[in-house]
């Protein structure tokens, strides 16, 4: 029965990084056209330069990132333009991320943090736009490819009236894709097989003690 469990643990763990991971190498020159042949109907086109999405995606290194989303919502009350009943932004934000969360986790991404602002500029210079974005989002995303996949459809599946809803309630907004580095924070690749690990060891307690 011991080993029964491990070797559970074990498919767990190849299931886990099966879908947290792009096993399938950088995006080809085909999906990159692809895409750039779809990209002037999306919904985001009109606010992104063509140039730095095709630049972005034929440096795919085949690597996950995290897309930076520096947000300044709207005052007040705003009209929920699926539903018309009046919400706060806030609201609004997050009612968005509520219908993009299934198909973000299917493609193996996910939210990583949200942060407010807390007080004005220090330690600021070279710069003559302060960029006044009160909250910070991020997002990690598997690999560029699903990026590509995920917001290629004009209207994602499960997400109607979501975009919508975020742009109803968002005042300006600033997004960059990043990768991390250096963290602190223990993060899934690593926290995930710990926790499958100390799953199984409790079970082996549990079935030794009895």
């Amino acid at each position: 029965m011991i080993w029964e469990i491990f070797i559970t643990g074990i498919a767990l763990e190849v299931l886990f990084l099966r879908w947290y991971f792009n096993w399938k190498g950088p995006m080809t020159k085909k999906e990159i056209e692809d895409f750039m042949e779809k990209f002037p109907e999306l919904p985001f086109s009109s606010n992104t330069d063509a140039g730095v999405i095709r630049q972005f995606l034929e440096e795919d290194n085949g690597k996950d990132f995290c897309m930076a989303n520096f947000i300044t919502l709207n005052k007040g009350k705003v009209k929920n333009p699926v539903t018309g009943e009046s919400q706060d932004a806030l609201s609004g934000a997050q009612s968005y991320m509520k219908q993009i969360l299934p198909t973000l986790l299917k493609h193996g991404c996910h939210p990583v943090q949200q942060a407010y602002r807390v007080g004005g500029h220090i330690d600021t210079w070279g710069t003559e736009d302060k960029m006044e974005f009160p909250m910070l989002a991020m997002v990690r995303w598997r690999s560029r490819r699903d990026f590509a996949k995920i917001v290629a459809p004009s209207r994602p599946k499960g997400s109607k009236g979501a975009l919508e809803t975020k742009v109803s309630s968002m005042k300006n907004t600033l997004n960059v894709p990043i990768e991390i580095k250096v963290s602190l924070f223990m993060r899934p690749q690593y926290s995930v097989p710990l926790l499958i690990l100390l799953m199984c060891c409790i079970a082996q307690i549990a079935l030794t003690t009895i």
